[in-house]
């Protein structure tokens, strides 16, 4: 942990800043394992940043530096320190002056939508905006390997099964102990959801509280140990994903992954199958995905409208001439790879001669840190 305070102070300065104490600090888990990959890209950006521009940008991001969305996780903190990207690109492009916007307030108090950043020259200015793209609701839900609870249906509809179509059923089957791995589940189950697993009654509250008990159950077990020994999944047919995976002696989120996978491949259609691979798959001979272009028209147009209210504002009259209204999109893995950044841009910008539009790596999958 001291190696990692020392080697990146600005890192560590927001890190004492939202509180060294609280455990959901949204750094303290990344100087716990001392990751240094993601410590080291933010680093390199914030140290660019002049003393006036780190502290606005401290204060932009605090809010969100110990709250989780139950899906996106620390999204919200880690897509405002994306600003700091912005900063760096004005400065490369050769604006001397680079500042944040202040936000501005309407009449009632209300923050107003605004542009983030303002670079100037001796003779003009460019306006920037910082948008980011992440994975889709369905996407992250499609590709989390946790497994997901049955939800009451709407408005009278029968209830829409989670990813254990029939908890009575496999419940039964733990408690059985009908194969090798059924009974490797249940001796791993404490004594008290044994017991609760038994007892249940096969009503709907019933099936409902099986559900969240092996839903949670499960969750632990593939986030520990690989659970694979030859002789508990013999005669079981393993997916070709599963045996090339364990081929690389996977580790952290893959080890995830291969769990739900060899537990997929034991139970077959007991389990909904909405795993495709723990990272997605791109080939430099595919197409843009419409999803990811989609994506960028959406905070493209999200941008230009804050340029323009930001100029529209009276702060903004009377200044020098805006050269450049600069739309900076951040892509993360997920969003879409590096092999369709040039592509991307090339065609954004050629349908929007209006802008400059950049559209730059996020370098890293944000965190994995969401939860359900």
């Amino acid at each position: 942990m001291q190696n990692w305070l020392i080697e990146f102070p600005r890192l560590n300065k927001l890190y004492e800043r939202i509180g060294s104490s609280k455990p959901d600090n949204v750094l303290a888990g990344y100087i716990r394992q001392g990751d240094k990959k993601h410590a080291e890209l933010f680093e390199e950006i914030l140290k660019q940043l002049d003393s006036d521009a780190w502290d606005i940008l401290i204060g932009k991001v605090l809010p969100y530096s110990c709250s989780k969305d139950k899906n996106r996780g620390s999204q919200e903190f880690w897509n405002h320190l994306d600003e700091s990207r912005g900063y760096v690109l004005l400065k490369e492009r050769g604006y001397s002056n680079v500042k944040f916007i202040p936000t501005p307030k309407n009449n009632k108090g209300k923050s107003e939508q605004h542009a983030d950043l303002e670079g100037t020259t001796l003779v003009s200015r460019a306006i920037l905006e910082v948008k980011t793209i992440n994975r889709s609701d369905a996407d992250l839900q499609k590709h989390n390997p946790t497994f997901w609870v049955g939800r009451k249906g709407e408005k009278g509809e029968p209830r829409r099964p989670g990813d254990i179509k029939n908890p009575l059923a496999f419940a039964n089957k733990l408690r059985n102990k009908s194969d090798p791995v059924s009974a490797f589940l249940w001796e791993k189950l404490d004594s008290s959801d044994q017991e609760l697993l038994t007892n249940c009654q096969p009503t709907p509250s019933g099936i409902e509280q099986m559900d969240s008990i092996l839903c949670r159950f499960l969750d632990k077990i593939i986030k520990g140990d690989c659970i694979y020994e030859k002789d508990r999944f013999q005669g079981v047919g393993l997916s070709p994903r599963t045996r090339d995976c364990m081929k690389d002696k996977p580790e952290g989120r893959t080890l995830v992954f291969l769990n739900r996978w060899l537990l997929e491949d034991k139970y077959g259609d007991e389990f909904l199958k909405k795993l495709l691979s723990p990272v997605r798959v791109f080939r430099p001979d595919m197409p843009l995905p419409s999803e990811l272009t989609e994506k960028a028209e959406d905070r493209i147009e999200t941008a230009r409208n804050q340029i323009m209210a930001t100029l529209k504002r009276p702060s903004q009259q009377n200044k020098l001439p805006v050269k450049e209204r600069i739309v900076l999109l951040v892509i993360y893995p997920d969003g879409g790879p590096p092999v369709f950044l040039k592509q991307l841009q090339t065609e954004l910008q050629q349908k929007h001669t209006d802008l400059v539009v950049i559209c730059q790596h996020g370098g890293f999958d944000q965190p994995a840190d969401a939860e359900r």
